[in-house]
């Protein structure tokens, strides 16, 4: 996932929101990386003996168990990674909301200002 820093989805990110968007971005890194590091894994000989260990049947078990991990893991980086993408969009619109109110707010006070002349 790639997010440019200061874009998100083609809205313009608060100054503000960066350093957050780039920790978000890093953790999701992270989460790709170990899987690169799983691997990497070199094993030690206690667990080829006790691969060797096994009969087929219980082999095929762990087999389907590893891949049933492996799939639960890919579903839950891309959640976090759709719940990245939604976190930025949302504190996006609200920072243009909070920006609009503000504005709303100065102009009010300019007309109670007017008003009282």
């Amino acid at each position: 996932m790639q997010i440019a820093h200061g874009v998100v989805e083609g809205v313009d990110t608060p100054d503000y929101m960066v350093e957050h968007e780039a920790n978000s971005v890093n953790l999701v890194e992270r989460l790709h990386s170990s899987d690169k590091l799983v691997e990497q894994v070199d094993y030690s000989d206690s667990s080829v003996e006790h691969m060797k260990s096994l009969s087929s049947s219980e082999f095929e078990e762990e087999e389907l168990i590893i891949q049933r991990l492996e799939i639960a893991k890919r579903d839950l980086q891309q959640s976090i990674e759709k719940e990245v993408r939604d976190n930025l969009i949302l504190q996006a619109s609200l920072e243009r909301r909070k920006q609009a109110l503000q504005k709303r707010r100065l102009e009010f006070e300019e007309d109670v200002s007017s008003l009282q002349e």
